[in-house]
């Protein structure tokens, strides 16, 4: 025959799986408690990261200068240049100027 436990030892170990249940279910209920905070917070900062990322995109596209304005600074730089190929010119000329009124003196003379 087995032995057969005694009703003492029996409700002692009732008890301690009811004490263990018990202590599985908070410990299970904090788990839960610490992955939902996790989860929360991992959205939170995914949130963040994208908020970011749209905010130095917008950076971006709004310092980009728009076609309008590429043109219109192609244009003034293209107008400075001919400006300074007229005055460059002009010095040329003068220098040329001179240096034929120089020569006619000397002929002169």
């Amino acid at each position: 025959d087995i032995p057969r436990p005694s009703k003492k030892a029996v409700g002692r170990y009732i008890d301690e799986l009811r004490l263990r249940k018990g202590t599985e279910a908070k410990a299970a209920g904090r788990r839960e408690r610490r992955r939902v905070k996790f989860v929360v917070g991992l959205r939170e900062e995914t949130r963040k990261e994208q908020e970011d990322a749209k905010v130095d995109l917008l950076r971006q596209l709004l310092s980009k200068p728009s076609r309008e304005e590429e043109g219109l600074g192609n244009a003034i730089e293209w107008q400075r240049r001919y400006i300074d190929v007229i005055r460059e010119n002009r010095a040329h000329r003068e220098q040329v100027y001179a240096a034929q009124e120089q020569s006619q003196g000397e002929v002169a003379e």
